[in-house]
């Protein structure tokens, strides 16, 4: 497992899991789900890689097109969010991705979503999607369906309504981490069994209730598991991608199963250590990265008539590196902690004298060595320690932050401004460490202080984590200093 994929699981478990526990998916916690979704989107990549984004002319969402591409092979995609947030842009980096890894055209689809539209709306959406690449001249042998989270529960609504109208159906079915089971009593067991480091299984289940309301649970068409054997046997090959942590993973495996015992070639693959929705950063974390090309594969096997084989992926992206061309932020001073749109602030007693303290601050492994969710860390050796001194920081291998320390004031105080970061998440990013003398030990405070990049509840949410971020880096450096 990459050192990337550890440091997602250990920051969603702080971040977001918490938020999720209590968040209402039709109220304040479909914004929070939103920016969530943003925020990975942001990180993962919004380019269209070596593909054209285009908006659809026939159905609401956009139409990634590769170089060269095929004439009749084309992906429908489904978007995840639990049915509430979510949209075709905000997943390019998987879409763009999976157009170049397979050579076909990816129809990504904008379906209306809950609360405004309930169950059946997604899955009508999606069926005028569907039918209207049948009009355009696509065999629906020709065609797959690939589906992410509720995009994926979505893909199988789809196939048990077209074998239940008599309704060809595509060639193939990818899915990536399907949530497929609306009662969540798989989810729960297995979260209490391991919990899941970003979806608690209530989130997911209150998204259901959202989204299903009042309709029948036992209908195959919202529980693909009510579906007969003879309903099952119909449906096209089927290849499920699932990450290690999800509480949600039992279901791509009863679904393989099942399939199975019907007769259906279907391969379910458990990626070691990710967590839901992964292949969102296909381009940030190698695993994601490799689950596409495989189900790139699988999608050329079984609609292509001569398959290329995995090595000629050639114009597929590597996985990026966190260094990717900075962006300049607007430099800040101290009234910058006082006036900030997002604040936060921790204070703790360290018990160990400031000197002590100071050297785990100035240290060459400071503040990596402190949180899981900071893969790098390296001060700039053409550069004195001091004022003046420069630290590149990145966190979770996506994102790297250039610091300015414009106050050195040993063993007392350092502060810093961000120069340039290579995403553009923020427009202003600082940090201020206060060391106090008390007793035997120190009383330290950690601010920071940042203007993000988006509307108004996206610093409502960054508000609410950065506080919790700084208690629990502050809790590393504690343990660091304690251990040394």
């Amino acid at each position: 497992m990459s050192r990337r994929s550890t440091a997602l699981a250990a920051t969603t478990r702080m971040l977001l899991r918490p938020i999720f526990e209590h968040a209402d998916p039709s109220g304040p916690g479909r914004a929070i789900l939103r920016c969530a979704i943003a925020a990975g989107s942001v990180l993962g990549g919004l380019s269209a890689a070596a593909g054209t984004a285009v908006v659809d002319d026939v159905v609401p969402g956009e139409m990634i097109v590769p170089e060269h591409a095929l004439d009749n092979e084309i992906i429908l995609y489904l978007h995840g969010g639990g049915y509430v947030a979510g949209s075709a842009r905000l997943e390019r980096a998987v879409t763009s991705d999976l157009a170049i890894a397979t050579g076909m055209r990816v129809l990504a689809l904008d379906y209306r979503l809950a609360p405004a539209h309930r169950f059946p709306a997604a899955r009508t959406d999606a069926l005028a999607a569907y039918r209207s690449l049948i009009a355009r001249g696509h065999s629906p042998d020709r065609i797959a369906i690939v589906g992410v989270s509720a995009g994926a529960h979505l893909a199988m609504s789809m196939l048990t309504t077209l074998i239940e109208n008599g309704e060809a159906g595509p060639g193939a079915v990818v899915l990536f981490s399907p949530l497929l089971d609306t009662s969540g009593e798989e989810a729960l067991r297995a979260d209490n069994l391991a919990r899941d480091p970003f979806l608690p299984p209530v989130f997911a289940q209150r998204c259901a209730d959202v989204y299903v309301g009042n309709e029948d649970r036992s209908s195959p068409h919202i529980d693909v598991f009510y579906a007969p054997p003879s309903m099952l046997a119909e449906m096209p090959p089927i290849a499920s991608f699932v990450g290690s942590t999800e509480c949600v993973g039992s279901d791509a495996a009863r679904l393989n199963a099942a399939l199975l015992d019907a007769g259906v070639p279907s391969a379910t693959s458990t990626v070691p250590g990710q967590v839901h929705s992964f292949v969102s950063l296909c381009r940030r974390l190698p695993e994601a990265h490799a689950a596409v090309v495989d189900a790139a594969a699988f999608l050329r096997r079984h609609l292509c008539s001569e398959p290329r084989e995995l090595d000629e992926y050639t114009d597929l992206p590597e996985v990026d590196s966190a260094m990717t061309g900075m962006h300049s932020l607007t430099a800040t001073d101290d009234s910058f902690f006082d006036t900030a749109p997002v604040r936060g602030s921790h204070t703790t007693f360290v018990p160990v004298p400031p000197e002590r303290l100071w050297r785990e601050l100035s240290a060459d492994d400071a503040v990596q060595s402190w949180s899981p969710g900071v893969t790098q860390a390296e001060w700039d050796g053409s550069v004195t320690r001091g004022v003046g001194a420069v630290r590149n920081v990145t966190l979770l291998g996506a994102a790297t932050v250039e610091e300015r320390f414009y106050r050195w004031d040993e063993n007392r105080r350092m502060t810093f401004t961000a120069d340039s970061i290579s995403r553009p998440i923020c427009r202003a990013f600082a940090e201020d460490y206060i060391l106090e003398p008390e007793g035997v030990g120190t009383r330290f405070t950690w601010r920071a202080a940042m203007d993000p990049v988006g509307p108004a509840f996206v610093h409502k949410v960054a508000g609410a984590g950065l506080s919790a971020v700084l208690a629990h880096m502050t809790k590393g450096l504690v343990r660091r200093c304690r251990e040394a």
